[in-house]
Order: structure tokens, then C-alpha cells, then sequence
């Protein structure tokens, strides 16, 4: 996250000011106090290359710790639920639902269409609010949308949870880049964000045994276990989207876990 001119340079991309003082750390009004293409002072001047580069180093790896296993966490939640409709189909739910093929494959594409229409106003939000506040609110709304599909009775009420949390989740994705890209450098930006996608894999190798394992359920409450599936899924999301008000930081210049010269670089 050290500072640089391919940062500053950004300046002209369209954003405002405060945007780009988010994006690398300085505190607001500081672009103000600066000349023409005059940069904020260097916290690293009259170091050597090594202890920079050790410096460097160590910020990379708190930020890593900090950042990267809990959005992980998220998107791996987020694949989970959007990917468990298939599993809840091989316990018995277009048997329960009175539901042909051809409606559960609307069903599927019903999400994308909301996920695609929604995705490019995301980032809009994400700067108006806070990652602190936008990120766990649309995991929560999305794990409610979850827990409603374990209580719908037809295809209408399917169609509409599945509509709804296209929407929901049509956010994540984007602001997860969007947030990434105000913390790290271009040339750190790619493993990380490779890494963040990586969950979605990670989601794939267990949901089905979780899913299975959920499925055991069927009959409590007079539900099947694919209803089940949907509301023990749907409420573990809750949970975390509420554990990410507190687990998701906002842009560098606001983090707590950062000291004004981490904050610089």
C-alpha cells in the first residue's frame, strides 16, 4: 500500500478527491493542503531499500490477515447460497413444489437477470456508505432472502427468492473489487483478488456434504430437506453479515488497526 505516483495518477480517473484520499490513505482535505503534483511526505525517507522493502513487507502481510480471510469467508457464503438450489433439487424440491425442469431452470436464470441488472449500481452505494455498513447489510438481506425460500410453498414464491437474492448478492462481487483496489497496489492487487475468487472453489468442495448432511433433517417442523438446506444455509449468512458489520474495515485513511504512518504508504 506504499505510496506512489501510479496512485496519485489516478486523481484524473474521475473520481473525486475524497474518493482518491480513501483509496491511498490520506486523511480528508489532505489533496487540499498539496501543489500540483506535489506528493504527501514519505514516512520511509531516510530509509534504505532493504528496511523499505521490510517495511513493506510486514504492512502487506497485516493488511493480508486482516482483510483477505474474512472476504473469502463471504464470497465462499455467497457461492454456497446461490449454488444450493441444485443440491435442495436432490432432495426433493420440484417434487414438493409441484415444479416441471423447464420452471426450475427459470428459476436458475431468474437469479442472473436481477445479479446483472443490479451489478453495475453497486459501486455507487459502496461509496455513499461505508464497506462497514454496505457489505454486511446486503449479507444479511441476502441470508433473509435465503431463509425465505425454505418457506415458500409454489413457484411464484420461489421465482421471487430467487429474484431478490440475485439482487442481494449482485453487490458483493464488485464492491469486494472496489475495496480491494483502494487498499493495495496494482501490482498487489491481482493475487489477492485471485485468492478472494479462489473461495468459490472452496464452497464447491463441501457444499454438498453440508448440504447433505442438512438434508438429514427432512420431516422436522413438517419441512423437507431442502427446505432445511435453505433456512440453516440462509441463517448462517445472517450471522456472519452481522459479524462483518464489526470484521469488515473501512478505507485505509478510517482503519483502526493502522498507525498514521501505515496509513501514508
Amino acid at each position: 500500500m506504499k505510496m506512489t505516483t501510479e496512485h496519485v495518477g489516478d486523481s484524473d480517473s474521475g473520481h473525486s478527491p475524497s474518493d482518491d484520499e480513501k483509496r491511498i490513505g490520506v486523511a480528508p482535505g489532505g489533496f487540499e493542503k498539496l501543489g500540483h503534483g506535489e506528493l504527501p511526505p514519505d514516512p520511509d525517507a531516510g530509509l534504505s531499500e532493504a528496511e523499505k522493502a521490510r517495511v513493506d513487507k510486514k504492512l502487506l502481510l497485516k493488511l493480508d490477515i486482516k482483510l483477505i480471510p474474512w472476504l473469502c469467508l463471504l464470497y465462499l457464503m455467497a457461492f454456497l447460497d446461490r449454488t444450493n438450489i441444485g443440491n435442495a433439487r436432490l432432495d426433493g424440491l420440484e417434487k414438493d413444489l409441484k415444479i416441471s425442469s423447464s420452471q426450475y431452470n427459470a428459476s436458475l436464470t431468474i437469479f442472473f437477470v436481477s445479479y446483472s441488472v443490479f451489478e453495475p449500481l453497486t459501486n455507487v452505494l459502496l461509496k455513499r456508505l461505508r464497506p462497514s455498513v454496505f457489505i454486511p447489510a446486503i449479507m444479511v438481506l441476502w441470508g433473509i432472502v435465503m431463509v425465505t425460500m425454505g418457506l415458500t410453498h409454489n413457484y411464484a414464491g420461489l421465482m421471487t427468492a430467487r429474484w431478490f437474492l440475485g439482487l442481494a448478492e449482485a453487490g458483493l462481487f464488485p464492491g469486494i473489487s472496489y475495496y480491494l483496489s483502494c487498499w493495495y497496489k496494482r501490482s498487489e492487487f491481482g493475487i489477492r483478488m485471485a485468492i478472494f475468487f479462489s473461495a468459490a472453489a472452496v464452497s464447491g468442495s463441501f457444499g454438498g456434504l453440508l448440504a447433505t448432511a442438512i438434508g438429514l433433517m427432512k420431516g422436522i417442523g413438517g419441512k423437507g430437506g431442502w427446505a432445511w438446506i435453505f433456512i440453516i444455509e440462509g441463517l448462517a449468512t445472517v450471522l456472519i453479515g452481522v459479524a462483518s458489520f464489526w470484521m469488515v474495515h473501512d478505507f485505509p485513511d478510517e482503519a483502526r488497526f493502522l498507525s498514521d504512518g501505515d496509513r501514508a504508504r
